[in-house]
């Protein structure tokens, strides 16, 4: 039986703590995944996701990070998906869709 993520390709979007980001890396890859080192190009044959980061930066106020910067993160994620032809995901629908044994609703 295909693995989760089998076909589908993800890349990460704006600021990831690099060992974080190699975690991910590890369970998209563990679920059948690829992670993309290049900005993704479109495909007519996989499935590319763009991941951007949703936690709250630390030096942040709780306000000023959800209206700004993370509102940003998004933004830029969207922007790269639309044009390369993929989908903007944040990293928690990776950690959703892998808790659930399903892929998620993109939120």
């Amino acid at each position: 039986e295909p693995k989760l993520f089998n076909g589908f390709r993800f890349y990460f979007s704006g600021d990831f703590a690099s060992s974080y980001k190699g975690y991910l890396q590890d369970l998209i890859v563990a679920a059948g995944g690829a992670a993309l080192h290049r900005k993704p190009v479109a495909s007519a044959t996989q499935e590319t996701f763009v991941l951007y980061n949703v936690e709250v930066p630390e030096n942040c106020s709780p306000s000023e990070a959800s209206s700004s910067v993370v509102e940003s993160r998004r933004k830029e994620a969207e922007a790269l998906a639309r044009a390369s032809g993929a989908h903007a995901v944040g990293h928690s629908w990776v950690l959703d869709s892998i808790a659930a044994c399903s892929l998620q609703p993109f939120t």
